[in-house]
């Protein structure tokens, strides 16, 4: 159990943090490559959401798998597994090649991502004393903004200098080779480490109400970054080129806050955090819908502390449950990304993209109305301002 800790497992925090870096470099490769797989793959816009929503399943099924996989093997063994599959990027482009292209890209996209994700949050809170995890999982958190902030600087180095973008993919194989061998001889194997109350999450109304806030919030972040590059064609002609540095601004904004986080954040405002986190990105996107400066959209960025608190809140309640509760967290993550680019897609096909972004204003102002009906039972005597 996480809260049994005196002193933090250093190796352990690193792992997760490098595990997050690669996840999310792929992860966000995603959003400024849309134009370019759309063209070589034939894809319209429909097709692009249900392309995303494919690799939305994948990760949900792949995730599903990491509790047994854990609960019978061990965290280290199963993340060497994760991070070789990271490496089969070659594989995914070959199948392309062979004409199971938009399938197999997908599945690579989404198990990959997925299982980083996931067990980059189950290796830092193994790692971390729990009166220290909200820093550092705020700390752990920069490594995505920078892993995001790379991913459409590298598009843009790629497309500028006409190289084809499958090297992008194909260049993670000796980074995720040489994580694995760092995990393999950097971790003494402790064997499975099942969590005291059984393999089974028990359910109720206020865990389906944590799960529902997490998925409002991920909606709308990841709905502002991976259609970005879209949107800003659609609304503002944009090439790729012309759209990375925004999607960049957004991510070094997204980081630059988890970095004051990580230095600043107090257990006495943490919850003020959160809700700028919803507040601001809603505020942005609705001035620049309405006529403000595409340049405005990298404030949106500030949706950047909510992860990390909202993490480390869910572990403090459940410090018992506190690995599961983190793979539900990633399952309930990828089942709203599935919806989201399901509906943004379809939305996008029939209004059009720039009218498809009133999404994310929409849905982060009933991911606030959840915030504070889940503040409320969750925390009754500190409301907004624990």
């Amino acid at each position: 159990m996480q809260s049994s800790l005196e002193h933090p497992k250093r190796i352990w925090q690193v792992l997760g943090a490098l595990l997050l870096l690669l996840g999310a470099f792929l992860d966000n490769l995603r959003g400024p490559l849309l134009p370019l797989i759309s063209k070589d793959l034939g894809l319209n816009l429909a097709d692009l959401g249900s392309f995303l929503a494919v690799g939305n399943l994948a990760a949900i099924l792949g995730t599903f798998l990491l509790i047994p996989l854990m609960q019978r093997l061990s965290e280290r063994r199963t993340a060497m597994g994760a991070v070789l599959l990271l490496a089969l990027g070659w594989f995914a482009i070959r199948m392309s090649q062979l004409g199971f292209g938009s399938t197999a890209m997908s599945l690579y996209f989404g198990l990959s991502t997925s299982l980083c994700g996931a067990l980059s949050n189950v290796f830092v809170v193994r790692g971390t004393p729990l009166k220290d995890q909200p820093r550092v999982l705020s700390g752990q958190q920069m490594m995505y903004g920078i892993g995001s902030m790379l991913a459409p600087l590298a598009v843009a180095l790629v497309t500028s200098q006409h190289w084809p973008w499958s090297l992008l993919i194909i260049g993670m194989a000796p980074l995720a080779l040489g994580l694995f061998f760092w995990i393999k001889f950097g971790i003494e194997e402790h064997g499975p480490a099942p969590e005291k109350g059984g393999q089974r999450l028990k359910f109720d109304r206020m865990k389906l109400q944590v799960f529902l806030t997490f998925m409002g919030y991920v909606s709308s972040e990841v709905a502002c970054s991976m259609w970005m590059a879209t949107y800003l064609s659609a609304k503002f002609g944009l090439s790729v080129e012309q759209s990375s540095p925004i999607t960049s601004g957004f991510f070094g904004v997204m980081m630059m806050t988890r970095l004051l986080c990580f230095f600043f954040a107090r257990p006495s405002y943490r919850n003020t955090l959160m809700w700028a986190s919803l507040v601001i990105p809603g505020v942005v996107v609705t001035i620049v819908q309405l006529g403000g400066s595409f340049w405005l959209l990298p404030l949106a960025g500030c949706f950047g502390p909510f992860f990390p608190m909202y993490f480390s809140m869910v572990s403090r309640h459940y410090p018992e449950e506190w690995r599961s509760m983190s793979i539900w967290l990633i399952v309930s993550l990828q089942i709203a990304l599935m919806a989201m680019n399901l509906g943004v897609g379809q939305l996008a096909e029939i209004l059009g993209s720039a009218q498809a972004y009133w999404f994310i204003p929409i849905t982060l102002f009933f991911t606030l109305l959840l915030f504070y009906r889940l503040l409320k039972n969750l925390e009754p005597g500190v409301r907004r301002n624990a």
